[in-house]
């Protein structure tokens, strides 16, 4: 192999390589900048004190820091994350959720029974995911844990919340980078038939 040709093909590689990568970030939109705020929640609401530390990593500029719910003074009452857009309503029809790493913990039926999203506006509860709506994607190009946990609403929005409802112990090491919405009909055109592959890139299943 010639070395014009091996140059060629360092470049054909480099630019396959950038283009995956920017392909699979137009599938969601992190919720964070000015007015986003997030805030530890249980079964009664906001919960400034049942957890032990800050939340600013889940709103910040880093996509890769989180926060974990092992931080939470209880489990019994239900916990988990608020995050809310002062600025902004999300329309019906957005994919809302969260971008997490569920551990070494495999994702089942029962995982995904124990874990809800609701959507929120002005404070009102809007929706809320069941276990046959809260469907998750792996995340291409990263960490095998983390994974895309999201629903598809039909109703305005600008408050996502992610619940642990459950006691087990595998919610330890679930750990939480961030929330999303975005407009499923900005993603482009995929003809593979692989449901909601589109959220975290091409060729994730």
């Amino acid at each position: 192999m010639t070395k014009k040709l091996f140059g060629k093909l360092i470049t054909v590689l480099m630019v396959f390589m950038i283009s995956v990568k920017a392909f699979s970030q137009k599938g969601y939109e992190p919720i964070r900048g000015m007015g986003v705020e997030a805030k530890p929640v249980n079964n009664s609401g906001i919960c400034l004190g049942c957890f032990n530390g800050s939340m600013n990593a889940v709103v910040d500029s880093d996509l890769d820091n989180s926060v974990s719910l092992s931080n939470f003074a209880s489990v019994v009452s239900g916990n988990g994350i608020s995050v809310k857009n002062k600025n902004t309503t999300y329309p019906a029809g957005y994919i809302a959720g969260f971008n997490v790493d569920l551990g070494s913990g495999l994702l089942t039926v029962e995982l995904l029974s124990s874990l809800r999203i609701e959507t929120y506006k002005k404070g009102v509860r809007q929706e809320t995911s069941s276990s046959n709506t809260l469907l998750s994607v792996p995340l291409l190009g990263g960490t095998k844990n983390r994974s895309f946990l999201h629903l598809k609403t039909t109703k305005e929005f600008d408050e996502v919340r992610l619940y642990q409802t459950n006691v087990l112990s595998v919610f330890s090491a679930l750990r939480i980078y961030y929330a999303f919405a975005f407009d499923p009909a900005k993603i482009p055109a995929d003809n593979n038939k692989i449901c909601d592959d589109m959220i975290a890139g091409n060729g994730v299943d």
